[in-house]
């Protein structure tokens, strides 16, 4: 059953991807987004596919160098900017969220399987989609391309 928590950590996340994250993500805000994904990933951490284990390690680095880069007052270099937004903005976390949810409580079984990972990057892009054609968000590798 989903919980009025769900329910509420859905809205919150959303309105934080589309209204919050528009341009870029914050130094700050790289780091609590890779632990927000460590916290819903980790009970099922041994069924999780070795190259998403990978992005969150890479997010955690990234977090810990864009906090080092608050602390000590400095500005952070480009890159770290133009790989963090969309690889660990709201949007991205809440594609993986979405179908969590969705797999959790009607199709368990497939759970961590390639249905999951293909209704995840089917989720990540829809959330993207709407981010930028429906709330001016900017695209993602933007600067990169």
């Amino acid at each position: 059953m989903i919980t009025t928590e769900t329910i509420f950590g859905l809205i919150m996340g959303l309105l934080v991807a589309w209204f919050l994250e528009k341009h870029y993500i914050g130094r700050w805000g790289v780091l609590p987004n890779v632990f927000g994904v460590y916290v819903l990933l980790s009970p099922y951490w041994l069924n999780i596919h070795e190259y998403i284990k990978w992005w969150i390690y890479i997010g955690f680095i990234l977090g810990i160098i864009a906090l080092l880069y608050v602390l000590n007052k400095k500005s952070s270099p480009p890159i770290l900017y133009d790989l963090s937004y969309p690889l660990y903005s709201g949007k991205t976390i809440m594609g993986i969220y979405i179908s969590l949810i969705i797999f959790r409580e009607w199709f368990s079984t497939y759970l961590f399987t390639s249905y999951f990972y293909f209704v995840s990057a089917v989720l990540i892009v829809l959330v993207w989609y709407i981010g930028i054609n429906k709330f001016n968000n900017d695209k993602p590798f933007k600067r990169l391309i």
